[in-house]
């Protein structure tokens, strides 16, 4: 559960992102603790009766890539229709907006990492981990673990978000 309220968001070190600002978010809302695995995007694809399935490549527990965004909304309205009994009337599950998905990984501080502000090997994969590909995504949890609980919020794979892409 991500709480409502101010964060400090965008970090100009980075090519796309915004200088640092704050953002006010009205709502609470809920995030996935980790990317969406190989084992539950494939459990997806079998009950849409496609066999391509196994194209999602790597450990069930690996994050699964080479989606689309279009795959991964599809997903998501997949799963709200799953636990639509489950939650409450007015919740769907969807992905994240930057902002969202930004101020669960980081904090409301203004972090540079989801641990603090010290590039650290040992808590995310990058090309200084030396990994070489993709880890499960538990591998690096709870030592890389952001202030809401969320892992593998750094390194590793991109995430798709429910924003546009732009300058």
């Amino acid at each position: 559960r991500v709480s409502a309220g101010k964060f400090l968001m965008g970090n100009e070190k980075y090519k796309y992102q915004n200088p640092e600002h704050a953002l006010i978010i009205p709502y609470n809302y809920w995030m996935s603790r980790h990317p969406v695995t190989n084992h539950l995007y494939n459990t997806y694809k079998r009950s849409m009766g496609d066999a391509s399935s196994s194209l999602h490549f790597g450990e069930d527990n690996d994050p699964v890539t080479h989606i689309s965004w279009h795959d991964a909304v599809k997903y998501c309205q997949w799963l709200s229709n799953i636990f639509r009994n489950e939650l409450p009337s007015s919740m769907i599950l969807r992905l994240p907006t930057e902002a969202e998905w930004e101020k669960a990984a980081r904090g409301v501080d203004g972090r540079e990492y989801p641990w603090g502000n010290v590039f650290d090997i040992n808590k995310c994969n990058t090309k200084e981990s030396g990994m070489m590909g993709i880890t499960l995504v538990d591998y690096y949890s709870p030592q890389g673990d952001s202030p809401y609980g969320c892992y593998e919020m750094a390194g590793k794979v991109w995430e798709l978000t429910n924003s546009l892409f732009k300058d």
